[in-house]
């Protein structure tokens, strides 16, 4: 089979070659010596292919490769090394990934005191009065699972704000001071779309939901557009060192669209940037008037809106209420109505709409905006989707289906949130959680991402929980949590590549190593499809290519130059 699509490939690329009949132009770069995965259709591999003007121009052979190679060749020799195409994630967050590389990490903290110490740790660096953020805590990993009370955290960093944003991003732990700024008291009222968490007597515990975490942030110093430009920057470029090719940014605003901007116009940009424009935000007036503004690394085709919290700090809106507290069902962020008439309005403009739905309440609702902006038809063409869509009623499903709607999904959601998800939801409604096979088996689109910084940028990571369902502290059961959720090898590849591109509308040039296509790959230690899944997070990145042009390589030199 492999001859076979050699022989088609090879044939396809002789009328892009120029020069004497029957020989073509060479290549500016062939790899060769190498296990790629094409995704040119399911389980399709390769050995060899040549990429000249950022594009591939054949793929087949070593063999085959020959014609291809000139005195200028760049030649890349793997020695059987992994190529898979350029690695998509369809939902991240672009400027929090950066500003979690230089703001306080509390991710993995195990215990409340833990969290107090790094906070403290920063603050000693800085002057009295300066803000102390950062992100990454989680009660549910703790001894002590209750959200915590800001009292510790006051009395250890009395003379700085702080803000802690938990691990979903969709909660926040303040201090004293931080609340005397932001004028939070027991007489503060919860805003709409948010909760200010109490105490028994009624007093601010300091963990803020979903729309009351503005009430702080309004108070802080806003970044300059140095400090976004290089937060950016430096996401792309960790992006790019995980093998990722492509990101879609999952909700921005103007000052973001304006950074983005700015690095592209001065070359620093190292991979591609499929961007949704933050409801709440100007540049959704904007877009709705200008319609998509497409681009090879920057485009702006999509709104995407926040219908609910998120299950962890029980602002995920349920029909009914949580298993571990009674009466509480949540939180609706964003009013159905005024979705419905975005909806209409994106519709006829040609922009997706893309809607955070993580509770079945909310995955309903949303099912309901959309299908009236359609005015009862399907849209498949439109390409809309339902970011997270974690827990959904089982007759939801078909709803998807026949309004021809994506499930954008995360697999490291399931296998972070599996430990615990059933304490929240209970042993049923768990069980319409985190289903990716029963959309796929009901003809639901369903691609990848990971939703960082509330998880791990690393798509390697992704691929082992989609493949095997399982976590990578042993909490999940050794066959995996619900594990006919489970996708195939090739089914985890391709929601993380092909259908990451077909999602940003750019399936015809992105994402397969096929004759014709941008040269986007990743060059990978170890075979992360189909090698032992145990390995598959343990994997490295060695080289990233993006058009053609290589954005990150690890100390590893691979590259060997040749004459033909």
């Amino acid at each position: 089979m492999l001859t076979m699509i050699a022989a088609v490939t090879l044939a396809a690329a002789g009328a892009v070659g120029s020069g004497a009949a029957g020989t073509a132009a060479p290549a500016g770069l062939a790899v060769r010596s190498a296990n790629v995965y094409t995704v040119a259709s399911p389980g399709a591999k390769a050995q060899a292919f040549a990429v000249r003007d950022g594009r591939i121009v054949a793929v087949g052979t070593d063999a085959d490769m020959r014609r291809w190679i000139g005195p200028d060749t760049q030649v890349l020799d793997l020695a059987g090394r992994t190529v898979l195409p350029g690695l998509i994630d369809s939902h991240g967050h672009v400027l929090n990934l950066g500003t979690r590389l230089v703001d306080v990490d509390a991710t993995g903290t195990r215990s409340y005191q833990e969290v107090i110490d790094r906070v403290a740790a920063r603050a000693k660096t800085l002057p009295a009065g300066a803000w102390v953020t950062g992100r990454g805590w989680d009660q549910n990993h703790w001894t002590d699972t209750a959200m915590p009370n800001h009292a510790a955290l006051s009395r250890a960093v009395p003379d700085h704000p702080v803000r802690m944003t938990r691990i979903d991003g969709h909660a926040a732990l303040v201090n004293h001071m931080a609340m005397v700024l932001a004028s939070i008291t027991r007489d503060t009222r919860d805003p709409p779309g948010g909760a200010i968490l109490r105490d028994a007597n009624g007093e601010p515990t300091g963990v803020l939901l979903d729309g009351a975490v503005g009430l702080v942030t309004a108070v802080q110093p806003a970044l300059t557009a140095s400090e976004r430009e290089t937060r950016l920057l430096h996401a792309m470029q960790e992006c790019a060192r995980l093998g990722l090719t492509m990101v879609h940014d999952a909700g921005i605003g103007p000052e973001e669209w304006d950074a983005y901007r700015a690095l592209l116009a001065r070359g620093t940009f190292p991979i591609r940037i499929n961007a949704m424009a933050a409801a709440r935000t100007t540049l959704l007036d904007s877009v709705l008037a200008s319609g998509p503004r497409p681009g090879d690394q920057l485009a702006l085709r999509a709104i995407k809106v926040v219908s609910d919290g998120a299950l962890g700090s029980r602002g995920a809106l349920l029909t009914d209420s949580y298993s571990d507290a009674p009466g509480t069902r949540g939180l609706s962020t964003f009013p159905l109505g005024r979705l419905r008439e975005i909806g209409v309005r994106a519709l006829a403009k040609g922009l997706q709409v893309r809607v955070h739905a993580i509770g079945d309440s909310a995955n309903h609702g949303t099912l309901d905006a959309f299908e009236a902006a359609f005015a009862g038809a399907p849209h498949p063409e439109a390409r809309w989707a339902v970011e997270h869509a974690q827990i959904v009623r089982p007759a939801d499903v078909p709803r998807f289906a026949r309004l021809g709607i994506v499930a954008s999904m995360q697999p490291t959601h399931a296998t972070s949130d599996g430990p615990w998800a059933e304490t929240r939801l209970g042993p049923e409604r768990v069980k319409w959680g985190y289903a990716w096979r029963t959309f796929m088996n009901a003809g639901v689109p369903v691609v990848s991402g990971s939703d960082f910084p509330v998880e791990s940028a690393n798509p390697m990571l992704g691929l082992y929980a989609a493949i095997t369902r399982r976590d990578l502290d042993g909490r999940l059961p050794a066959g995996g949590w619900f594990p006919e959720q489970r996708m195939t090898p090739d089914e985890a590849l391709e929601s993380f590549t092909r259908d990451g591109a077909w999602l940003a509308f750019r399936e015809k040039d992105l994402c397969s190593i096929e004759v014709g296509k941008l040269a986007d790959f990743v060059v990978v230690d170890r075979d992360v499809v189909h090698g032992p899944a145990a390995e598959i997070p343990h994997a490295t990145v060695l080289m990233t290519y993006v058009g053609g042009k290589k954005v990150f390589e690890a100390k590893t030199k691979l590259e060997v130059k040749e004459k033909r």
